[in-house]
């Protein structure tokens, strides 16, 4: 995957799960972005950061729950990208579920329009991080889940079909454990 600034920052996803998470932000160019995972900062994260740049817009604000990732993954950016527009990327060491309520519902300029989903190895946590991040979304919001073909997102795709204004839109074979895309219809 060609990098649109900076040097690479160690990360989770393939090389060509990153290359459709950084062509989805293309093709969403979202203004408000949030991130379940940041681990490194080199995965997910850099695609999306990657692709905001392309499209000169937006902002992710990408929650970690582990300290000591959170703040490798903010060093890498700070000493790999010291270019990076202030605004562009926030991280935050805490727990997804809270940073919505603390965070996004205080500070989002605009409502999310874009999120990738990669949390804990728990389906339970997956369907209520999907329902909280959801419930901020506009009508045409998106939302990629990583390890679709794991137990991790056993949950999602048990509820989905009854999950209202939320659809899957594909499902992507670009690694190991799959990822998935889901568009908000309201």
């Amino acid at each position: 995957m060609d990098l649109v600034g900076g040097r690479i920052i160690e990360g989770q996803l393939t090389k060509d799960e990153r290359r459709i998470v950084r062509e989805m932000i293309c093709y969403a160019t979202p203004h408000c972005c949030v991130e379940c995972g940041t681990w490194a900062g080199g995965g997910s994260t850099r695609a999306i950061v990657d692709g905001l740049m392309l499209v000169k817009q937006g902002q992710l604000h990408s929650f970690e729950l582990d300290a000591d990732r959170a703040a490798q993954a903010s060093a890498a950016y700070e000493r790999e990208m010291p270019s990076l527009p202030d605004d562009l990327l926030n991280i935050y060491h805490m727990d997804y579920l809270t940073g919505m309520i603390e965070i996004m519902d205080a500070v989002a300029d605009h409502p999310i329009d874009f999120a990738f989903l990669d949390g804990p190895e728990r389906s339970e946590f997956t369907i209520s991080a999907l329902r909280h991040t959801v419930d901020r979304m506009p009508n045409g919001g998106h939302v990629m889940l990583h390890d679709w073909h794991t137990g991790k997102c056993d949950g999602v795709r048990a509820i989905l079909p009854r999950l209202p204004g939320v659809e899957l839109a594909e499902v992507y074979e670009a690694g190991p454990t799959g990822m998935a895309l889901l568009e908000v219809h309201r």
